[in-house]
C-alpha cells in the first residue's frame, strides 16, 4: 500500500514537472519580440488579443520613420475621425511605436498621425470587418521645416575652438594677417561652422575683400539664419559692392530675425535710397534713428536724401543740417554742404515759377562712409537684455489695456478648455557656448510627461506636471531645469 502511494505521488510530481516546462516554453515563445528592422514590414506577426464589443472593430498601426524599415523613435498622435458624425477619438504610440483602437464602429474614417519634427501622415479607411483586427503601417516623413534634432549642430573640437579664440582677439586688435592664420587652420578643422563663416566673413570684409568676404557670410547665414549680426553684415558687403537689390533682400531677413538694431534698418534704407524707393528709405531710416537715437545720427544723411528726392526741399535741408551738427568732422561734410547749396537752389528755382526745374542730384554722396565702423561683438548669440529692448509705440494712442486683459483671459480658458489634460513627449536641444559664443557642447534629451490643467477658483489655472523621468537638478543638461511647453505658453497667453 505504501510502495504504490509513493508511485502514485511521483507520476503526479513528474507531471507537475512537464506541465511546468511546457508552460515556461510557452511563456518564452510568446514573450520573444519580432524585430522590425530586420524583417520590415512583419511586425504584426506579433500575437495579441484585444477585447472590443461584438459588432466593433480592432485597429493597429505600426509608425515607422521615413522608410518602413526603422520604427519611429518618438512618441507619435494618432487621430480618428469618424466620417458620418465627425467624432474624434485619439490615442498615443507606445513602445515599438505601436498604437490601437478597440470597440470601433464600422465605417469610413479619417486617420491623421503626427510627430515632432515629421509631416503629418494622413489616410482614409473603411472599417468593414469586426472579425479580424486591420493592421496597417504608417510611414512619416521629415518636416523639412522642423529642427532635427536627431543631429546636433556640429561641434568644433577643442583644437578648432582654441584656434577661433586666438583670431577672435586679434581680430578686435586689428592684426587681421595673424587672425587669418588662425582661422583657417580653425576652417579646415571646422568648415560647416556658421561661426567660423562668419569670422572669415568679417576678416574679409575689414580687408576689403568683398567677394570673399560675401561668399563665407553667405555660408554662415545658410547655416545658421538667425544669425542677425552676419546677415547686416553681408547687406553691408553687398551694398558696397553696389548690390542694391541682394542688399535689400539680405537686409529685410536680418530685420525678420531681430526688428530692434538700429543699424540693419539704416542699411536697408540705404538700399532703397540707391533704387529711388524715397519713401521706403525715409521710412526705414526715421525707424532706425528712432531706435538708435544719438547712435544713429549717420542715418540724418539718408533721411535728407530721402526728403529732397521726394522734393520735401524744407525737411531735407533740416535733416542735413542735423546731421552735420551731431557729426561735424565726417569726411564726407563737404559733400553734405554742396549737397545743401544744391536743394537750396532747387528751392530758388522752383519758387520763381521756371518752367523748367531741375532735378537734385544725391547720388554724389555715399551714406556707407558716413556710418561708423563694424565692430566685431564678442557675444553675437547673446539675446538683448530688458533694458536694452525698446518696446515700439504710437505716438497719442492710448492702449486698450481692459480689454487687452479681457482677450487674453478668454485666449487662456479657450487653451485651458482644449487641453485640460495630455500625455506628450518633449524633445529638448541644449547647447553650451563658451564666452566668445563658440558651441562648446550640444546634447538632445526626450521627456515623457502628463500634463493637468485646472481652474479652482475663477481667474487662477493650476498646472500639474508628471514627467516619468525623476530627475533632480544634476539630472538636467548644465543643471538647469525647466518645465515643459505646456507652462511656457500659459505664459506667454
Amino acid at each position: 500500500m505504501m510502495q504504490r502511494l509513493m508511485t502514485n505521488r511521483s507520476a503526479q510530481h513528474y507531471c507537475t514537472a512537464v506541465f511546468l516546462a511546457c508552460w515556461l516554453v510557452g511563456a518564452a515563445v510568446a514573450q520573444r519580440q519580432i524585430d522590425p528592422t530586420a524583417e520590415p514590414g512583419r511586425v504584426a506577426e506579433t500575437i495579441t488579443s484585444y477585447r472590443t464589443d461584438p459588432g466593433t472593430a480592432v485597429l493597429i498601426f505600426h509608425v515607422f520613420a521615413q522608410r518602413n524599415t526603422s520604427l519611429l523613435d518618438r512618441q507619435a498622435v494618432v487621430t480618428l475621425v469618424n466620417a458620418s458624425d465627425q467624432s474624434t477619438i485619439w490615442t498615443t504610440t507606445e513602445d515599438r511605436a505601436k498604437a490601437f483602437f478597440t470597440n470601433v464602429r464600422l465605417g469610413r474614417y479619417g486617420l491623421d498621425v503626427s510627430a515632432v519634427g515629421y509631416l503629418t501622415a494622413h489616410k482614409d479607411l473603411q472599417v468593414m470587418d469586426s472579425n479580424r483586427p486591420l493592421d496597417m503601417e504608417i510611414v512619416l516623413q521629415r518636416d523639412p521645416a522642423a529642427l532635427n534634432l536627431d543631429v546636433a549642430e556640429a561641434i568644433i573640437s577643442p583644437k578648432a575652438r582654441k584656434e577661433a579664440k586666438h583670431a577672435i582677439s586679434l581680430l578686435k586688435s586689428q592684426q587681421f594677417a595673424k587672425a587669418e592664420k588662425h582661422l583657417d587652420e580653425a576652417y579646415k578643422l571646422a568648415p560647416t561652422s556658421a561661426e567660423l563663416n562668419f569670422l572669415l566673413g568679417y576678416l574679409y570684409y575689414q580687408k576689403k575683400d568683398l567677394p570673399k568676404a560675401a561668399t563665407y557670410l553667405t555660408t554662415a547665414a545658410t547655416l545658421n539664419p538667425r544669425n542677425g549680426q552676419a546677415l547686416a553684415l553681408l547687406g553691408r558687403t553687398q551694398l558696397e559692392r553696389q548690390d542694391y537689390a541682394a542688399a535689400r533682400s539680405v537686409l529685410e531677413q536680418a530685420l525678420m530675425v531681430d526688428p530692434e538694431p538700429w543699424l540693419p534698418h539704416s542699411l536697408l534704407a540705404d538700399a532703397h535710397l540707391h533704387q529711388k524707393s524715397y519713401e521706403k528709405a525715409l521710412e526705414e531710416s526715421e525707424l532706425a534713428i528712432r531706435k538708435g537715437q544719438a547712435a544713429a545720427s549717420s542715418t540724418q544723411l539718408i533721411r535728407g536724401e530721402s526728403l529732397a528726392g521726394l522734393g520735401r526741399d524744407q525737411e531735407a535741408i533740416q535733416a542735413l543740417n542735423t546731421f552735420l551738427q551731431s557729426t561735424p568732422r565726417s569726411p564726407i561734410a563737404p559733400q553734405v554742404r554742396s549737397l545743401i547749396v544744391q536743394i537750396q537752389e532747387h528751392t530758388l528755382i522752383a519758387s520763381a515759377n521756371t518752367p523748367f526745374i531741375p532735378a537734385v542730384h544725391i547720388s554724389g554722396v555715399d551714406p556707407l562712409a558716413a556710418l561708423p565702423a563694424e565692430v566685431l561683438s564678442i557675444t553675437p548669440w547673446q539675446p538683448p537684455g530688458i533694458d536694452e529692448t525698446k518696446v515700439p509705440t504710437a505716438v497719442g494712442v492710448v492702449c486698450p489695456s481692459a480689454r487687452v486683459i479681457e482677450e487674453s483671459g478668454k485666449r487662456v480658458q479657450e487653451l485651458v478648455h482644449d487641453v485640460e489634460r495630455f500625455a506628450a513627449v518633449e524633445d529638448l536641444f541644449h547647447q553650451t557656448l563658451d564666452s566668445y559664443g563658440i558651441p562648446v557642447r550640444s546634447e538632445t534629451r526626450k521627456y515623457n510627461y502628463v500634463a493637468s490643467i485646472t481652474e479652482p477658483q475663477p481667474g487662477v489655472l493650476n498646472v500639474d506636471e508628471y514627467r516619468a523621468e525623476k530627475l533632480t537638478l544634476q539630472g538636467y543638461p548644465d543643471q538647469i531645469a525647466r518645465s515643459s511647453e505646456s507652462h511656457a505658453r500659459l505664459q506667454a497667453r
